[in-house]
């Protein structure tokens, strides 16, 4: 009779758990399932809760939309001045949102995965990178609805400086389950510093939106 899943099944399992909370929900399972059958079992349904739960508590929606509106005028910009016939065509301005909703997946992803415990320099560059690599796979698989490469690549590099540059400005909100042991004047002082930088993103995100409502505008003279 098994007492438990297996090494290997747990590891796997594991990698599929945000870090965050990898410890305690593999360990919870672990105590509730004698088998591995009854432990893949439970983390079928388990798992993607626990992914849904830590995406929502580490996204932050007004973030979340800047980086939108910024990637999406890298790729109108690097369309309008190289392949401008795309933006004429039927469905054009919705295949440019292609390759921006798979950065942005990598964004929330990263962003849910990555290791409160673990914190360097360059993490916030990690879902940019992660995001790019994602929005040229998608274009494999659009055929004829991908933009052309010569947009892609310019696009998708100037998306990669804006956002990046967008969330080293502006960096996700910390999970609050993270920060229960420290002091409160330290909480207070990061929700001063968010409440500063809130006003700012929105000042950002309206001008850039002015800026596309402008390109908009010409392109349709």
């Amino acid at each position: 009779m098994e007492s438990g899943p297996s090494e290997v099944i747990l590891r796997a399992v594991g990698r599929l758990i945000p870090a965050a909370c990898r410890e305690e929900v593999l360990g919870d399972m672990r105590e509730r399932c004698g088998s591995t059958r009854e432990f893949l079992g439970e983390a079928s349904h388990v798992v993607p809760l626990v992914i849904v739960s830590r995406v929502r508590r580490t996204s932050d929606p007004l973030l979340l939309l800047m980086d939108a509106v910024m990637a999406y005028t890298a790729f109108f910009t690097a369309t309008w001045w190289l392949e401008r016939s795309v933006l004429y065509s039927e469905w054009g301005l919705i295949r440019l949102a292609i390759p921006v909703a798979g950065m942005l997946l990598a964004l929330v992803l990263a962003d849910a995965y990555s290791d409160p415990k673990k914190r360097w320099p360059g993490r916030p560059l990690l879902g940019v990178v992660l995001g790019t690599a994602l929005a040229f796979a998608s274009q494999l698989a659009l055929g004829p609805w991908a933009l052309p490469r010569v947009a892609m690549i310019w696009g998708a590099g100037m998306a990669m400086l804006l956002v990046s540059t967008m969330r080293m400005m502006f960096p996700p909100a910390a999970d609050q389950a993270q920060v229960a042991k420290i002091p409160a004047f330290w909480v207070k002082l990061d929700a001063v510093s968010l409440g500063l930088r809130r006003p700012a993103a929105i000042y950002v995100l309206l001008v850039v939106a002015a800026v596309v409502g402008f390109a908009v505008a010409r392109l349709w003279r």
